[in-house]
């Protein structure tokens, strides 16, 4: 069993902070005596986030607002946060977006910026962060938030659920790749959560009510986030049975699309 090493005095740079998950993160993080670096769009909801950490904690709070729609943005704030702040020991990608829709009524500029935000945005972000990690010589964590939806498929999700699929795939070999520098990286694969996301994802407004009574609450994910943070863990599914789902799937391919298209589609 891994030994428990505590997130206390680490720096941890979050994206995502404004909101559900995220923000649930920064909360437990701040009690957990962490060195927060909080990310986001809204720099007004960052200075609410960053205040209600003050409550918990008396460690060092910042603030770093990051599009990650704007690659080029985030190289230049990065070196401000280095520079002003310190290398991250932990990176926590949280920021994430999705629109249920059927790929052939997509518009091609949302496919770009779903994938902008829940891939390319994160690489970008990801390889400065640990690029300095391994220039500075210091170990790290870099966790990943995923999605159950990257993998197992369902209808009006090709662009959420491959953009996740191919963070999943990109972390199992960032993961390789990191190993000799004593980085690790953590992938977690929840399935829905009660936050505002599906505001913007769910066009009819049903989906959460439809799935309410397995839908996870943002405060568990976050503590299952930071126990696989604590514990090194490789991969976090949530629920777990999701796991074994995923599982049954892969052997029986057929009868995975019969049901998800049927029983399972609630969107």
């Amino acid at each position: 069993m891994f030994r428990k090493e505590s997130v206390a005095n680490q720096l941890i740079f979050l994206t995502g902070a404004t909101s559900g998950v995220g923000e649930q993160l920064a909360y437990l993080l701040a009690k957990k005596q962490a060195r927060l670096i909080l990310s986001g769009r809204n720099q007004t909801k960052l200075a609410e986030v960053k205040a209600n950490c003050r409550e918990y904690t008396l460690q060092p709070i910042y603030t770093a607002c990051l599009d990650l729609t704007q690659p080029k943005t985030i190289q230049p704030t990065m070196e401000h946060v280095y520079e002003n702040y310190g290398v991250p020991s932990i990176l926590i990608n949280c920021a994430g977006i999705g629109l249920f829709r059927s790929f052939v009524d997509m518009d091609f500029e949302q496919v770009e910026q779903i994938y902008q935000i829940n891939l390319f945005g994160t690489m970008a972000l990801t390889k400065t962060v640990t690029k300095e990690m391994i220039q500075s010589k210091q170990s790290g964590i870099v966790v990943n938030i995923a999605s159950q939806g990257g993998k197992m498929p369902s209808p009006k999700s090709s662009i959420y659920g491959s953009s996740k699929a191919a963070l999943i795939a990109f972390s199992d070999t960032l993961r390789l790749e990191l190993a000799p520098y004593n980085i690790q990286v953590l992938t977690v694969n929840p399935g829905p959560i009660v936050t505002n996301f599906f505001e913007q994802a769910d066009e009819t407004g049903n989906y959460l009510e439809a799935v309410k009574d397995y839908a996870l609450e943002p405060e568990e994910v976050a503590i299952e986030i930071v126990e696989g943070i604590e514990f090194r863990k490789r991969e976090v599914n949530l629920p777990s049975y999701m796991q074994l789902a995923n599982l049954g799937y892969r052997l029986f391919p057929r009868v995975g699309d019969y049901l998800s298209q049927t029983v399972f589609n609630k969107k």
